[in-house]
């Protein structure tokens, strides 16, 4: 914890790519905001992700699509969350979604979107998940 607080991210970065990380320090490391140390953090397939670290770097995810993308690609990474990305990320991802998850009503709401984004001609995509 003391390297975490007191070093920079290329240390934050070194500590998540470890085979063995306690809870706490997972937590202080997506605590940072850093998002190359939650990268490596979502690439990291030797450790379990905590809740409070699934619930952050989702929060993150959703601006973020290179984190995004790891994140999505964990075996651990619950459906909620997958669902809540859903609307964040692009098509190439959310295409993986539906087939991993079996998300087919997400196809629906896609489609829905575009149909309204069409014909409304605004320049966000709508949602109504």
């Amino acid at each position: 914890l003391y390297i975490i607080k007191g070093k920079n991210s290329d240390y934050w970065q070194a500590i998540a790519q470890r085979r063995q990380l306690s809870d706490g320090v997972m937590n202080v490391l997506v605590d940072t905001g850093d998002v190359p140390t939650m990268v490596a953090l979502s690439l990291n397939d030797q450790v379990r992700l905590t809740r409070h670290a699934l619930q952050a770097m989702g929060k993150t995810a959703e601006q973020n699509e290179d984190l995004s993308r790891p994140l999505l690609m964990r075996a651990d990474v619950p459906e909620d969350l997958a669902r809540r990305l859903y609307a964040f990320v692009g098509q190439e991802l959310k295409r993986y979604i539906r087939d991993y998850y079996g998300l087919h009503d997400l196809a629906a709401q896609d489609a829905v979107d575009d149909i309204i984004l069409e014909f409304s001609g605004a320049d966000e995509r709508i949602s109504f998940m």
